[in-house]
């Protein structure tokens, strides 16, 4: 199964041509589909948005872009929903922050997007990363 690569394996893959970003992301987001209803690990996230990210990683590997300039591209990353990520939803776990949109990128965000990655998703944290387990989320406590 796709999801559970290694990103160096998936890295690897998407080199050689053995399986597009699209599918990658793809797999991710059937993966989040089928379980996140009990483990509860996402927020929020963008599938139309996600595979968007991917097609372009898919046409810049078809192009011959080197993976030295962007030793990520195409692998699809979630990341914790207190990064800023520009267009993407923002609340830090908490429900104070309501309908907030990132309007910018955060460092590591810009980092992830020059590497190639494909960034999507909101995953679960405590409320202003103030705590470690989800207790504290405002939106679920997660199972994994």
């Amino acid at each position: 199964m796709l999801n559970q690569l290694t990103i160096s394996e998936l890295v690897a893959k998407l080199k050689r041509r053995e399986v597009s970003a699209r599918a990658a992301t793809q797999a991710c987001l059937d993966r989040i589909q089928r379980v996140d209803g009990e483990i509860k690990a996402f927020i929020s996230y963008d599938a139309a948005d996600a595979l968007a990210q991917a097609d372009a990683a898919d046409r810049a590997l078809a192009s011959g872009q080197a993976h030295d300039e962007q030793p990520l591209l195409g692998v699809p990353v979630g990341v914790k929903d207190v990064i800023a990520v520009k267009g993407q939803p923002l609340n830090c776990g908490s429900r104070i922050l309501g309908n907030f949109v990132s309007p910018y990128d955060a460092t590591v965000t810009e980092k992830l997007k020059a590497a190639g990655a494909v960034v999507f998703g909101r995953i679960n944290m405590d409320e202003f990363a103030m705590g470690s387990s989800t207790e504290n989320s405002a939106f679920q406590i997660t199972t994994n």
